[in-house]
């Protein structure tokens, strides 16, 4: 009998007519680490969420250990032994790590008082070689954090199946090694690991099979191919030429300050910030997760107020002021958290493009067939693979929500677009697209890419900040790597 997960001629189609899945049939054998692999939309979402039960296959089978799986929902799932890590991950504020583990083996069926849940994550957490305290609030996570509990968790729970949506995306290159070399762990522990990612490289170092996704079809299964440009083609039907980014320098703005951030702190995380965007320019903060860069989002867009300091948007001072008082000055958001933050779920792209647009213009009555035509033309000029208007945010791709939220705040052309990893799981595609929208932006305004990636930052970038230690160093150059690594590793 197969040990381990499997699909057999899977088929999705989504309420707004999507064919997200094409009779896809793939095995994913225990003990091995397998890849799941396709451009944004190619169908790896709705693989998982059919594995989940969050969708329901039209016709087609998922078995675990050779015995046909119906599930329901996520809890079906789970107590079938199949454990999925989640891109973005549910955060319950005022509950401690053990006491989230303590949760889900309740929803697993599985009887565990809070001490022995306790234990259990400590010893995960040092099997994997991922520290986590299991007495931190998942309030004071971050997302990287979150992300490490939740395949720790999965460790834990001693799951049959582990699938890991995106577990590198928001890491260092230190902590995706570390997160990638936890996964042959969790594989050599009996487990069939899926891994999905939209790193080649990454995939072909540290998977022992391949499944690729193209247009919802699998296209290849079996071991890595030879080359990245083999897999590329699979991917992508064509190899993408690298885009050569547009060559900055400091001097290349004059402009007016659109966004000046002075000695502002908010403790613990945040100590001392001082930086300047100004109109014209892209200006990255770099640094690895936990060092003030979530808090320094927030002071700057208005959801939390700075124990110290001043920030001023166009001039004006807006320390105090409300996130909408921000807006109407001219400010432009781009959360890291998709879906809940950016979007509301459970809506229409026509109506998330309405509540954001509408909200930062003044005035009372909305005019829906304005909003669905607007929404038509973002499709369409964006790439943003979907239906219609009318089509729920919950059944795009990530690279799609993503191309959706900027499409969204550039068309209200922002003064100041302020940016938390903008491009994070999106494939080299996307990611190319995002560089060119942050680009776009700062021709007419000023934007800050606050981003743990910082390939990404070094080519989209006119000067670079470093949080490191919760204080906002530099300004440096995209050419002073060396420097740039050096002040994110504390060392300067």
């Amino acid at each position: 009998m197969f040990k381990g997960l499997a699909v057999e001629d899977l088929d999705v189609v989504y309420p707004g007519g999507v064919h997200a899945l094409k009779g896809v049939t793939a095995s994913f054998p225990a003990g091995v680490v397998t890849a799941l692999l396709g451009e944004n939309g190619a169908g790896k979402t709705t693989l998982l969420k059919a594995i989940m039960g969050v969708v329901k296959p039209r016709k087609g089978r998922i078995l675990v250990d050779g015995y046909e799986l119906r599930p329901k929902g996520p809890g079906d799932s789970l107590r079938s032994g199949i454990y999925m890590a989640s891109q973005n991950p549910p955060v319950y504020p005022g509950i401690k790590a053990y006491e989230d583990l303590a949760v889900t083996l309740m929803v697993a069926g599985r009887k565990a008082g809070l001490r022995q849940a306790r234990t259990m994550l400590a010893e995960a957490s040092e099997a994997l070689g991922l520290n986590i305290d299991p007495d931190r609030y998942l309030g004071e996570m971050g997302f990287s954090e979150r992300q490490r509990l939740e395949v720790i968790k999965a460790l834990a729970l001693g799951s049959r199946a582990v699938l890991l949506d995106e577990p590198t995306t928001h890491l260092t290159p230190e902590e995706a090694a570390r997160m990638l070399e936890a996964a042959g762990r969790l594989a050599a522990s009996g487990a069939a690991v899926l891994l999905v990612t939209h790193r080649i490289g990454e995939a072909m170092e540290h998977a022992d099979r391949l499944v690729i996704l193209r247009k919802g079809v699998k296209v290849y299964e079996g071991p890595p191919p030879s080359s990245t440009e083999e897999v590329a083609k699979l991917m992508f039907g064509e190899v993408l030429a690298p885009r050569e980014p547009k060559t900055f320098t400091a001097a290349t703005s004059t402009g007016r300050p659109v966004l000046s951030v002075d000695r502002v702190s908010l403790p613990p995380r945040l100590r001392m910030a001082r930086l300047e965007v100004r109109q014209g320019e892209v200006v990255g903060v770099a640094g690895v997760a936990g060092n003030g860069q979530e808090e320094l989002f927030e002071v700057i867009v208005g959801l939390r107020k700075p124990a110290k300091g001043r920030i001023l948007i166009a001039g004006v001072d807006v320390t105090r002021a409300p996130p909408l008082a921000r807006r109407r000055l001219g400010l432009g958001v781009i959360p890291e958290e998709r879906l809940g933050h950016a979007l509301v779920p459970g809506e229409s792209i026509a109506f998330n493009i309405a509540l954001s647009i509408h909200t930062a213009r003044d005035g009372f009555i909305v005019d829906w067939r304005y909003y669905e035509k607007l929404a038509e033309e973002m499709i369409r000029d964006m790439g943003i693979k979907a239906v219609s208007p009318r089509q729920m945010v919950d059944e795009l791709s990530g690279g799609n929500m993503q191309r959706l939220v900027l499409a969204r705040e550039l068309w209200l052309k922002p003064r100041l677009l302020v940016a938390m990893n903008p491009a994070a799981g999106l494939d080299l595609e996307g990611q190319q697209a995002v560089a060119e929208m942050m680009r776009m932006s700062s021709e007419r305004g000023g934007v800050l890419v606050i981003d743990e990636d910082l390939d990404f930052l070094l080519r989209v970038s006119n000067k670079i900040y470093v949080a490191s230690g919760g204080i906002v160093k530099g300004p440096y150059l995209p050419t002073e790597e060396k420097s740039i690594v050096t002040a994110m590793g504390g060392l300067e």
